[in-house]
């Protein structure tokens, strides 16, 4: 009986790689044939082999929610706060890139962030540790890092070299705004 089932779940496996494979490949010609524009183009594919007479369902995706400035309710403190966003308004994939961080220092960040026309406050910034857990960089009780260059700090606190990476995303990164409101951002990522 094992052989039986077995002699049916090698086809099944080579048929759902392949046409999982085939449309990815179709998105991705799609993808390259028309770029980001044409959403409507996109399709999901769910796919359930295991009902007699396959069901396939194809549906449009939805476009990205936008993060924007202003008053939302938060489901984990069950009230409405006021935020806002930079850049206003962003997705979950968009990224704020700063340029030159290589010779930066953490002091030298945090005024690149205060600048025009961003006009940010960082007030935390922490790093993952091997262990996987997060240690922190920068808060505003603990100011001993700012004058410590960007390369040496992520390279002492993680324990890997930087220099052979060109872009690095900081795990976490916390701002207000110069009048005090909580901001939410997008990812940070420095470009050594």
């Amino acid at each position: 009986q094992a052989k039986l089932k077995a002699g049916r779940i090698i086809p099944a496996i080579s048929t759902t790689t392949a046409m999982a494979t085939g449309f990815v490949l179709l998105e991705l010609y799609k993808q390259l044939l028309f770029g980001k524009e044409h959403l409507e183009l996109r399709r999901n594919l769910f796919a359930n082999l295991a009902l007699p007479g396959p069901n396939i369902i194809l549906t449009e995706p939805a476009a990205c929610l936008k993060i924007t400035s202003g008053q939302r309710w938060d489901p984990e403190i069950y009230m409405d706060v006021d935020e806002a966003a930079y850049p206003d308004p962003h997705t979950l994939w968009d990224q704020i890139l700063v340029p030159a961080a290589s010779s930066m220092t953490l002091s030298d960040l945090r005024n690149w962030f205060k600048s025009e026309p961003r006009k940010l406050v960082l007030t935390e910034l922490s790093l993952t540790l091997p262990d996987g857990s997060n240690g922190p960089v920068f808060s505003e009780r603990n100011e001993a890092n700012l004058p410590r260059r960007l390369v040496e700090l992520i390279a002492d606190m993680t324990g890997l070299p930087i220099a052979d990476k060109h872009l690095y995303e900081l795990d976490r990164a916390l701002f207000k705004t110069v009048d005090g409101d909580d901001v939410t951002a997008a990812r940070v990522v420095l470009q050594f």
